[in-house]
């Protein structure tokens, strides 16, 4: 069994595992929230996927091209470098960062397209699926599964006994050309001798208060499986 906090849809124990990834909402005891997904969420998906897919395509295709042409320039740039090591390293190190920055830029696109998959899916989802993507507060668990995969992190579980405190914080969200705080659920919890934090936005139907005051409700009904933590 995983850790408690953060983690792959795979690490999740194996009760939820199944839950979280066939969905369902009957298979489910407690309290759940399915996921949803943001107004216009699938459309800016779409556009942030093009904003970094389409520039890696022309400049591969244009790099590919000048090569298979054998452009003038790049002639020169080669009899340019091959007299000079300094030039040659020089030339290295651009083409490391050029290289590291085309593959960000993939990554970015795929994120992009499971976001976009998964918040297809989250939209239209059946009375079969919808189970798939929510939070759930049940006897001994918290668990989440949202579909931003722009975040760190879409998968979690906390043991309810682990969870020492509740409460409603701000994060910064970064977009582009400008940032925003953004309200969010911070829950410190127990993981052996340290105190960690895990953090949940509003990806549920819930804002920040009310999803809060949810989780202190949930804690308060059992009181007594709480650990001595002052």
């Amino acid at each position: 069994m995983s850790r408690p906090g953060y983690c792959q849809v795979a690490e999740l124990p194996p009760p939820y595992l199944d839950q979280f990834t066939a969905g369902g909402n009957s298979q489910f005891s407690g309290q759940f929230l399915p996921a949803q997904a943001p107004n216009n969420a699938r459309l800016l998906a779409v556009l942030f996927g093009l904003m970094y897919f389409l520039p890696v395509v022309y400049l591969l295709w244009s790099g590919l091209l000048a090569w298979y042409s054998r452009a003038p320039w790049l002639s020169r740039v080669v009899d340019d470098l091959s007299g000079s090591w300094g030039k040659q390293l020089v030339a290295l190190l651009l083409g490391a960062v050029m290289v590291a920055g085309l593959a960000w830029m993939l990554r970015m696109a795929w994120l992009a397209w499971c976001r976009f998959h998964t918040w297809q899916a989250i939209q239209h989802s059946t009375a079969g699926q919808q189970g798939a993507h929510g939070l759930l507060l049940n006897a001994d668990h918290l668990v989440f599964r949202h579909g931003d995969y722009f975040d760190d992190h879409t998968v979690g579980w906390l043991p309810k006994v682990a969870i020492h405190k509740v409460e409603i914080t701000t994060v910064r969200q970064w977009f582009p050309k400008r940032s925003f705080h953004i309200p969010v659920v911070r829950i410190l919890y127990h993981d052996g001798e340290q105190i960690k934090a895990m953090i949940l936005k509003e990806r549920f139907g819930l804002s920040a208060q009310a999803m809060g005051a949810m989780i202190e409700r949930w804690l308060a009904t059992d009181q007594n499986q709480q650990p001595n933590v002052d």
